[in-house]
């Protein structure tokens, strides 16, 4: 488990350029949009797709193929790709919050604990539902095929959100009195059903990628 979690970190070298033109961009809208707070969910966003692109190092060159004759299970491989995933899509975030919170006090710009609360959930679950549903589609059809393929699954997610919303409607369930149900939770209990969501979408997840991991040959 530490060995791979030194491969995977030693792998995020590779990514320097990638880093400095996120660092770039989000630099950018700092400086262009008044309101710091949408740098948050674009960068959190945008650094939960480096997890992923370790998954494409492992496979180039035949390498899982090696990997597999060292003493690494499947299970322990993947359990090990989704702690990656979740600690470095964490740590992002928290990094560009401390980023966000001193980008609001230079500007001088009021944002309310509530309102960033919001946000920091919302964008951190969107963050987990990404890499949930591309491990197993990229493990599945690898690093060429898993772009269509994942196009194609989060566009019938989205289809499957949206006819779910049609369906509330025509049962009279507003999703504004969802909205406001869900508002008048306390932060604990709001923050425990986010954890709560994240951990079953990423055990289903896991579930998923191990029986396709089990059934390949390398």
């Amino acid at each position: 488990m530490t060995g791979l979690l030194m491969k995977d970190l030693m792998m995020l070298k590779c990514q320097k350029q990638f880093f400095f033109v996120m660092g770039v961009v989000g630099l950018m809208f700092l400086v262009i949009y008044d309101n710091p707070t949408l740098v948050f969910g674009y960068l959190t966003i945008m650094f939960s797709f480096i997890p992923l692109t370790t998954l494409a190092y492992d496979d180039a060159d035949n390498g899982s193929a090696y990997l597999f004759t060292l003493p690494v299970s499947r299970k322990g491989y993947l359990v090990e790709k989704y702690l990656f995933s979740a600690g470095f899509t964490l740590a992002a975030a928290l990094l560009t919050l401390a980023v966000v919170i001193v980008a609001c006090l230079v500007k001088n710009y009021a944002v309310q604990p509530e309102e960033l609360g919001v946000m920091v959930m919302t964008c951190i679950t969107v963050s987990v539902i990404f890499s949930a549903v591309s491990m197993p589609v990229q493990l599945k059809f690898g690093s060429e095929r898993s772009r269509v393929a994942a196009a194609l699954t989060f566009g019938g997610l989205f289809g499957i959100c949206y006819g779910g919303a049609w369906l509330m409607s025509r049962a009279g369930i507003s999703l504004g009195e969802l909205e406001d149900a869900l508002s008048m939770l306390e932060w604990p209990a709001a923050v425990g059903l986010g954890i709560l969501l994240w951990v079953v979408v990423y055990g289903v997840s896991f579930g998923i990628s191990l029986k396709i991991l089990k059934g390949k040959d390398f």
